[in-house]
This record gives structure tokens, C-alpha cells and sequence, in this order.
């Protein structure tokens, strides 16, 4: 099989977009989406503003999640992942 990779210096994605019938299986949707109104903060850029206000968030990758949401994201890194190169990923 073709790798999902280009290698080079910095693999990049073979495809624009990767999608898998089983990637989500929740058992309550409700909670994520409880998950996703409780993080959101993004606001409008202001004209004279480089970037948007709002909060960034970050999940180590080997950090167990707490929410939904972390579960979601945690899932979707791995998937990503799984065809590094040993050693390509320092988590």
C-alpha cells in the first residue's frame, strides 16, 4: 500500500483530506458538544490585529483526556500518527 506520507524532511499529508468510517464512536454526543460550547472562545479579529481573540488549548499527547472533546482530539493525533517512522514523533 501507498503510504499516507511524502517523505522528506517534514512528512506531509499524501491527501488533503482523511476520513474513516469508525475514526468517532461516541457514547454521548451530548457531552461532546457540551465539551465544545464550553471551550469556545473564538472572537472576531479586530482590523488592526494580527490574529483573533480567543484561548488556545494544548493536550500532550500521552496525556490521559478529560473531557470528550480531549478524547476526540487525542483520537484524531493518533490517527494521524500511526504511520510515523519510529522515532519521527518525540511525544
Amino acid at each position: 500500500t501507498t503510504p499516507p506520507w511524502i517523505q522528506g524532511e517534514e512528512p506531509l499529508p499524501r491527501h488533503d483530506f482523511w476520513g474513516h468510517e469508525h475514526c468517532f464512536e461516541f457514547q454521548n454526543v451530548e457531552k461532546l458538544w457540551d465539551d465544545c460550547r464550553a471551550v469556545f472562545s473564538a472572537r472576531t479579529r479586530d482590523d488592526d490585529a494580527a490574529y483573533s481573540q480567543g484561548i488556545t488549548y494544548y493536550l500532550p499527547s500521552q496525556m490521559k483526556p478529560r473531557c470528550a472533546l480531549e478524547a476526540m482530539v487525542q483520537t484524531i493525533f493518533q490517527q494521524h500518527t500511526l504511520s510515523l517512522e519510529e522515532g519521527c514523533m518525540i511525544p
